[in-house]
């Protein structure tokens, strides 16, 4: 059977409140600038058009960027637009800065940061097998949380064991986060792939000698190699299980 998960619902929800909101701004941008829209309409189209592709496009090339200059974009266009045009005398300048803020919330409803989860169809609890390989073991089981009780994933290896909350490794496979990390109250692990961590951090320095991409458990101090190394075969199985389970 396949269902939302929290994950997607939660993206879902932010898809809505983002769009719901970019078209709120836009029934207020119109309302307030009805008048000038009647007397001088490009006065308010061609600042609110430009307004609407400059938001759109430099919020998403900040939100996507790397560079710590990228993401000032949005705001510094913004500020320059309604300046510029006011100091010209532009009765809609407003309309501008508007606009702006409506292209970044449109492209985010549109294309939201993190990825749609694979579709996959989810196993019963009762159903589900233990995964191995590349000298892994994982088996469904349950964690308990402050609350609640989870459904998590119990992973031993020749040299090490703990739990992960399936939820956090289903957003490892999914590539909403870049390392998942044991669940509260478990021996601290990581599961992880090589290339993503900096060169000189603890899991950096014992993974240089790997493909980036590589999917490994870490458990050890400064130092200490991976626990274990999955194949890209085994990678691969792994990820399908994981998304079979279930997660809420």
């Amino acid at each position: 059977m396949t269902t939302l998960t929290r994950r997607e619902r939660e993206r879902r929800t932010a898809q809505l409140f983002n769009g719901a909101f970019a078209v709120l701004l836009a029934v207020a941008t119109v309302v307030l600038h009805r008048e000038i829209i009647a007397a001088h309409p490009l006065d308010f189209w061609l600042p609110t058009v430009a307004g609407l592709a400059y938001g759109a496009v430099a919020w998403r090339l900040g939100r996507d960027s790397t560079s710590a200059w990228f993401p000032l974009l949005p705001v510094l266009g913004w500020v320059a637009g309604v300046v510029l045009l006011a100091r010209v005398h532009v009765a809609a300048a407003p309309a501008w800065g508007f606009a702006v803020m409506i292209g970044a919330f449109a492209v985010t409803a549109a294309f939201p940061k993190r990825p749609a989860p694979r579709p996959a169809r989810k196993v019963a609890s009762t159903e589900v097998r233990p995964w191995t390989g590349s000298g892994v073991t994982a088996v469904p089981t349950e964690h308990d949380l402050v609350r609640r009780s989870a459904h998590a994933v119990s992973v031993r290896t020749g040299s090490a064991t703990s739990t992960f909350l399936v939820s956090d490794l289903a957003a490892f496979v999914d590539a909403e986060r870049q390392i998942a990390d044991s669940a509260p109250g478990a021996p601290l692990m990581f599961l992880a792939r090589a290339g993503v961590a900096s060169s000189d951090s603890i899991i950096g320095e014992v993974t240089t000698d790997l493909p980036d991409g590589t999917v490994f458990l870490h458990a050890g101090g400064e130092g200490v190699p991976p626990a274990a190394v999955l194949s890209e075969d085994d990678a691969r199985t792994f990820e399908d299980w994981v998304r079979s389970l279930p997660e809420d």
